[in-house]
């Protein structure tokens, strides 16, 4: 389980950046004038994006405003937020082979901030994004590509004898989109699972700033793989986890007199907006 209050405290700076991101690429759907619409955020963590960001953006007519995550921590603490009636928070893995029946061809809209950049099973999300929509429903999705910065300390990790009897699940992980020709494959990816691409944008300038302590506390706020590792044994995974991270981040986590200065976070980002198939 996460631990969603840490996550929370740590991730304001994100707040910012998110919004931007979320104004400038959400006039691309076509949104109904006069019809109510049903709307799921995937991927809702701490719940503060879907909340303070994202349902002020959306329409008046919005019927309803379901957040989800896979981790129920993160969806009991959402819970215990102040929010409108027609917002609630479910536990949802996008990635199941079955998904509620409830849920099925019910949501005009779907949206997801960086929930997919830990997603495994890219295609199988997409699958099921295509089950939870309407007829030409639409979702507005960006996450990270080319790079994965605790996916990849994982499989790091899994390099080490140690380690390796809890990371085994990542010794070949490769982040999404880390092809030659990273447009080229989400196209082909999105007609494959049922979607007319609306959109598609790969930005490389995406910057993350904060201090390095607000970085490392997002990191380990989601670090599940800790949890399996023996407690006599996690001082030197704390280590071995800072190091490589500090490496996949070109930040250091590292010395206690870095941990205050504020750091930038490369955070490559592909922003996929698409409309459900006839």
């Amino acid at each position: 389980m996460q631990n969603a209050s840490q996550f929370s405290k740590n991730g304001v700076f994100r707040l910012q950046k998110i919004g931007e991101i979320y104004k400038d690429y959400m006039k691309h759907l076509s949104w109904p004038a006069i019809d109510p619409v049903n709307v799921m955020d995937i991927g809702c963590a701490d719940g503060e994006v879907s909340t303070k960001i994202l349902y002020p953006l959306l329409p008046k007519n919005c019927k309803e405003f379901i957040c989800t995550d896979v981790d129920n921590g993160m969806v009991e603490h959402c819970k215990s937020l102040k929010v409108d009636d027609k917002v609630s928070f479910k536990q949802l893995d996008i990635t199941a082979q079955t998904l509620p029946d409830q849920y099925k061809k019910r949501f005009n809209f779907l949206f997801s901030s960086y929930c997919f950049t830990s997603v495994r099973n890219f295609r199988q999300a997409l699958v099921n994004s295509n089950q939870l929509l309407k007829s030409n429903g639409e979702f507005l999705f960006f996450f990270m590509y080319k790079k994965n910065h605790l996916l990849t300390t994982y499989r790091r990790l899994n390099e080490i004898e140690a380690w390796r009897p809890y990371t085994q699940e990542f010794a070949d992980f490769v982040p999404h989109f880390s092809s030659a020709d990273p447009d080229k494959e989400a196209k082909q990816l999105l007609k494959d699972t049922g979607f007319n691409a609306i959109s598609n944008e790969f930005r490389n300038d995406c910057y993350y700033d904060a201090t390095a302590r607000c970085h490392l506390g997002i990191y380990l706020s989601v670090d599940t793989i800790r949890l399996r590792v023996p407690k006599e044994k996690r001082k030197q995974y704390d280590e071995d986890f800072r190091r490589i991270l500090s490496e996949e981040t070109a930040i250091d986590f590292l010395k206690e007199d870095k941990l205050d200065e504020v750091a930038d976070l490369h955070i490559p980002t592909v922003i996929l907006t698409a409309r459900k198939q006839e």
